[in-house]
């Protein structure tokens, strides 16, 4: 499967209007991932918001493929998981993926619930399978479910957070000595 099973031409402009304060929204077909990246640069490293799905990958039965897929998915990302960037934003105590874990976890009652991974490239996750939604609502519900995790992780603070880092600069302007 190369693309979702449902309409989703939405997508962009709904993830762009939650996540104003990331300017360029790029698609996303890699790896069994199919949606759009809202991302950030800075000297050390990337950081964003991917929305969209994740689809079978072809692989035959009886590997590790859930069998759950296609799944509507939102998560919040640094890259790379081992570097200084990622240590700051997501490992240290009081950082600022971790507050937005403590608040959503805190005040999201409702399933699925926000996932946590302090080691991996993915740190916060929301997913949730088509199939969980009533048959010939799927695209309905997979707004839904998307409009209320954007909104959620909007309230966390975390886009203003990662918005607020200095951004990597694209020209290199040249040092000169004086004297």
């Amino acid at each position: 499967m190369t693309a979702p099973p449902i309409p989703c031409s939405w997508l962009p402009e709904l993830a762009h209007s939650y996540l104003r304060r990331f300017e360029n929204v790029k698609p996303l077909r890699q790896r069994g991932l199919w949606g759009y990246q809202l991302e950030g640069r800075s000297a050390r490293g990337r950081y964003g918001f991917l929305v969209g799905f994740i689809l079978p990958t072809g692989r035959k039965p009886g590997t590790r493929q859930p069998p759950e897929l296609p799944e509507c998915a939102a998560f919040a990302y640094v890259r790379p998981p081992r570097s200084a960037l990622h240590r700051k934003l997501v490992r240290d105590a009081g950082s600022p993926f971790r507050r937005a874990y403590e608040l959503l976890t805190k005040y999201t009652n409702r399933r699925p619930r926000f996932e946590f991974h302090e080691k991996d490239w993915r740190v916060l996750m929301r997913h949730v399978p088509l199939a969980a939604f009533p048959a010939g609502e799927e695209e309905k519900c997979a707004r839904n479910f998307f409009m209320e995790t954007l909104a959620l992780v909007v309230r966390s603070g975390l886009p203003e957070k990662l918005a607020s880092l200095p951004v990597r600069n694209k020209k290199r302007t040249p040092r000169f000595r004086s004297g």
